[in-house]
Parts: C-alpha cells; sequence; structure tokens
C-alpha cells in the first residue's frame, strides 16, 4: 500500500470511530482500524461486532494495500501531525505502517488484515431516505429518557415504528425508562410506512447522532429484523454505518398516553422552567423533590432541604379546575422536558397526585412526555 492523504479528511474520519472501537478488550483487532486502499479512495472500518462504520475518504492511491492498526494512537499522531499532505506506506514483511508529513516520521505495527472481521451486510429489506433534521430531532427529544439499567436490555434505547394517527401515517420513536417516556412522531419518510419495529441500542443512538451533524440534508435508511444502517454521502466522502438491532419486546405504551384526563393546567413554559430552576438551587442529590401545588390559576413552586434551607416560587397558569392539590416530580425530569419543548406554553394534564402526568406543547401534537410522580 502506497498512498498520499490529506490530514484533515483523514483526522476527521479517524475522529467517526473512536468510539466505536474498543479501548479495552480481549480481542487485540478490535482496537484497531482496517485501512484500505483501492482505486476508490481510503478506506476506514471500525467495529465492535455489534457496530459498524465503514468510511471511504479520497486519497492519492499508487499502490493498493490492507493493514491493520492501533485506531486510538492513529488518531492522535494524525491529530498532532503539521497541516500536510501524509504519506502512508506499508512493509509488507514486517507489517509495518509508515507515515510523514513534513519533518515528522512514525512507524506504527499493525496486523494483518485477514485477523479484521468481515463486515457483512444482511439483506435490508426496507429502505428510504429521511431528512437529517427529523432524525436529530426525534433523537434529540427521546434519548434523554432511555434507560442505562443493563438488565432491562430492551429500555436501553428508543424504539421507532410507523404508527397510524387518524388515517395518516407517522413514524415514532420512544424510549423510556419507567420512570419518565418521551415521545415524538414525524410524517413517515416514503418506504418507512410498512417498515419493521426496532430498537436501536443507545450506544449506536450517540453514534448515529454524532454523524447527524456532519450529514447534508438526506441520509438514507436500510434495515432488517435484525440490522439497522444509515448511509451517508457528503461530497466526496461515503459513510455506511450499521449496528445490530436490540433483541427484545418494547413495552405497551399507548395506554400511558390516553388516561382519563382530569385537570388540564397550562403554563407558560420559560416560565415554569425558570422558576424550577431557581427553586432547584436548594435540591440536593438526596433530595430531589420538587413540589408543585395547584390552586385556582397559580402554581407554587417549592422545595425543602435540611442541608440548603427551603425555597417557593410561583407562577400564573391557566387550568381547568380550581381545586387545590399537590404534586411532586423530580425536579430533573421536569427541567429536561421544558428544556425540549420550543411552545411557549405547555400543557399539563393530570388524572390524580399518585398518576403520572403528560407534558405536550401547547400548539404541537407531534410530541408527548410523561413523567411518574414522586411521593413526598
Amino acid at each position: 500500500m502506497e498512498l498520499t492523504v490529506q490530514k484533515s479528511p483523514f483526522l476527521k474520519a479517524l475522529s467517526h470511530g473512536q468510539s466505536i472501537v474498543e479501548k479495552r478488550t480481549t480481542i487485540p483487532v478490535l482496537s484497531h482500524v482496517l485501512l484500505s486502499a483501492t482505486h476508490a479512495g481510503l478506506t476506514l472500518t471500525s467495529t465492535d461486532l455489534d457496530m459498524a462504520l465503514v468510511e471511504t475518504i479520497p486519497a492519492q492511491v499508487r499502490i493498493a494495500g490492507r493493514i491493520c492498526v492501533s485506531a486510538h494512537l492513529l488518531h492522535d499522531i494524525i491529530k498532532k501531525l503539521p497541516d500536510l499532505p501524509i504519506d502512508i506506506e506499508i512493509n509488507q514483511a514486517t507489517q509495518q505502517l509508515s507515515l510523514k508529513a513534513g519533518r515528522s516520521h512514525f512507524n506504527l505495527p499493525g496486523l494483518a488484515p485477514e485477523d479484521f472481521p468481515e463486515i457483512t451486510s444482511s439483506i435490508l429489506t426496507h429502505h428510504f431516505d429521511i431528512h437529517a433534521q427529523d432524525l436529530r430531532y426525534m433523537i434529540d427529544h427521546t434519548r434523554f429518557a432511555m434507560s442505562s439499567d443493563e438488565t432491562r436490555y430492551h429500555l436501553n434505547g428508543i424504539y421507532f415504528h410507523p404508527f397510524d394517527e387518524e388515517g395518516s401515517v407517522k413514524l415514532r420513536a420512544v424510549a423510556s425508562d419507567l420512570h419518565r417516556l418521551a415521545c415524538v412522531s414525524i410524517d413517515a419518510p416514503e418506504g418507512s410506512e410498512n417498515m419493521p419495529s426496532m430498537i436501536i441500542g443507545r450506544k449506536a443512538i450517540t453514534e448515529i447522532r454524532k454523524l447527524m451533524d456532519e450529514a447534508p440534508e438526506q441520509v438514507k435508511v436500510g434495515l432488517s429484523d435484525s440490522r439497522f444502517e444509515l448511509s451517508i454521502q457528503s461530497g466526496q466522502n461515503r459513510m455506511s454505518f450499521s449496528t445490530r438491532l436490540v433483541d427484545g419486546q418494547f413495552p405497551e405504551y399507548q395506554q400511558t398516553l390516553t388516561p382519563p384526563i382530569e385537570r388540564t393546567v397550562k403554563v407558560n413554559t420559560r416560565a415554569l422552567a425558570d422558576a424550577a430552576d431557581r427553586v432547584s438551587t436548594v435540591i440536593t442529590d438526596r433530595d430531589r423533590i420538587l413540589r408543585i401545588n395547584l390552586e385556582n390559576q397559580h402554581a407554587k413552586l417549592s422545595a425543602v432541604s435540611q442541608e440548603l434551607g427551603a425555597a417557593q416560587e410561583e407562577v400564573d397558569v391557566e387550568s381547568t379546575s380550581s381545586d387545590p392539590v399537590q404534586i411532586c416530580f423530580n425536579v430533573k425530569y421536569v427541567l429536561d422536558v421544558a428544556g425540549l419543548i420550543k411552545d411557549e406554553e405547555m400543557n399539563l394534564h393530570l388524572t390524580s397526585p399518585d398518576t403520572p402526568i403528560i407534558i405536550r406543547p401547547a400548539n404541537t401534537n407531534s410530541e408527548a412526555y410523561v413523567i411518574m410522580p414522586l411521593f413526598a
């Protein structure tokens, strides 16, 4: 292998695979990136056996070839090199990679490319294009509710599925850790109407979201019952990210979004968020409770801590009931939801103090958030 590549695209491609590659593993080759030089350019492949990222960048390839090199070491070296063209060669006899940029010269040990796991793509039964902005929106408004409890592996990700909403097919994203739930919908992209439901794991969601920051207007999705693939073409760079889907059944959640509603409270989103944030100043990790007392057209927010004292603040609301009631929540959950809602006002739908509260933007039907109450 003999080629010349520019530093910027090479470093960016290495950065994309950093969090996929295993730093500590009993299989040494999984901490490596596979470099493949062909007439199409330089292709970098990273995998942890569940996820894989294959990216091709422009390069002047004089001699084709392949080698596996420590991904983190190579990234650290390229990051520190001057912004000059990088010459790369392989010594086939010693399996060493030679890097030259200006006056800098490195020789790195490599592994045989035959040791690298073969990236096999299963037959993808469904294909569609989706706006990168829509995919970012769905991830950003649900991933905070993903579970981190490994024993509930079917909740360790985001559940995507088509959903018929009054005769119109939507694509929904749902996440829950059983303490809260987030659900958002977009118009189903053409070709996704009959796709199988899927759960994309939390690590894969993190990688997909990173790639979306550099994606063009649209990206391509392919999926089967067991695998998800995302293809991105950005200029001369081509990326293909694939991941194994979570093998599990997401809980039935529909009834959580449609309970009998006894009271609806409309409140200014920013006013409630700012008041909750100020009151939370006296809340410690041990005392997470935010109390909201509703009476007439007012909501009094309060918190008490043995260590830091007490705080309270009042905001105006529009309530369908004037009966007094107190509800208690984890203040972080309230702030997380309020921070995501872009509408000026939001609606709080209550059944009773000991049942979940549903929060929706006042003028948007595409979002719903459910928070379980705490008991003071």
